[in-house]
């Protein structure tokens, strides 16, 4: 939620499927699940209300504009609103 902490591990680069990563596409962050497609060669992207937002694709020849910052492993909320 707006306001919250995420708490990356940024030692972690190499996200098992289904995990969070804090990534930068195109000079942009962002915090999404990660899925990894072997068969397409691609890195499937997700938000966690997949109705909301459609899922960012990334291919192959895409990759030298994607990196991968850490894995997320934790969430401090933010009690002051």
């Amino acid at each position: 939620n707006s306001g919250d902490f995420v708490v990356i591990d940024k030692d972690n680069v190499s996200p098992m499927n289904g995990q969070y990563v804090l990534s930068i596409l195109d000079n942009m962050a962002n915090i999404k699940r990660f899925y990894r497609d072997t068969k397409n060669h691609q890195i499937r992207l997700e938000s966690e209300s997949t109705i909301e937002t459609k899922p960012i694709y990334i291919r192959a020849e895409d990759f030298q504009d994607y990196m991968i910052n850490g894995v997320v492993v934790g969430v401090i909320k933010n009690k002051i609103k």
